[in-house]
């Protein structure tokens, strides 16, 4: 299985924070206002992702070698 790489525009910490403020941010849109249990699975769905993906996976962060 081929190693994971960083996303060159993902590499700043500002802009994994940014994605996942919106997405939290749309996730308690539609759970507080909009409540279509669709987008509500998507937009959490896209959340575990990015948290997974961005912080968790450790890929991003890493210094260059």
């Amino acid at each position: 299985m081929p190693t994971p790489q960083a996303h060159p525009w993902l590499e700043p910490l500002w802009v994994r924070l940014l994605i996942v403020v919106f997405l939290i941010a749309a996730l308690a849109a539609e759970f507080l206002w909009l409540g279509d249990q669709l987008w509500l699975f998507l937009w959490g769905a896209a959340l575990v992702y990015a948290i997974w993906d961005f912080f968790l996976r450790g890929v991003y962060g890493k210094p260059k070698a």
